[in-house]
């Protein structure tokens, strides 16, 4: 239940990341060069990270009907689970650049508030996150023991 609303949630959160990320693009028109990457890296590190999402959503749903996992989509999401660990890293660094670049074009009395609600968010999306690789793993392992059953299921009959 809990990997259920973590990834309900960060995938609420990296929609929102890119929403944010398309209208940053749409409203501002000079960019500097470290927001453009900010912003460019964003985008991509979230959708990556909605992909891993799908892909945990999936395996769930593959457990549920007890069927075992195909090897092309068990290596797409072994490759999308580092993708997501660089990414949660990424995520961290390219938000405290965000403030430290919000921080040095307006005054500190505007970004205290921001760079709260930033942080929070970064770990809300992280421990999200992280629960959500720590149960594709299980996830991997319970497909695994399922498939046995089922073929020693076949055996015995």
């Amino acid at each position: 239940m809990l990997h259920r609303i973590c990834i309900i949630l960060n995938s609420i959160l990296y929609l929102l990341f890119i929403f944010l990320a398309l209208f940053a693009l749409i409203v501002e028109r000079d960019f500097s060069s470290l927001s453009l990457t900010i912003v460019s890296a964003i985008f991509l590190s979230s959708g990556i990270s909605l992909w891993f999402n799908f892909i945990c959503s999936r395996v769930n749903k593959i457990n549920k009907e007890r069927t075992a996992i195909s090897g092309h989509f068990k290596n797409t999401g072994k490759m999308v689970f580092i993708l997501n660990i660089l990414n949660l890293l990424a995520i961290f660094f390219l938000l405290i650049a965000a403030i430290v670049d919000l921080y040095s074009t307006s005054g500190i009395q505007r970004i205290t508030l921001f760079a709260i609600l930033v942080l929070l968010t970064i770990l809300i999306v992280g421990l999200s996150a992280l629960v959500n690789l720590i149960f594709y793993t299980k996830a991997l392992r319970k497909n695994k023991t399922l498939v046995n059953e089922s073929i020693n299921e076949i055996g015995t009959i």
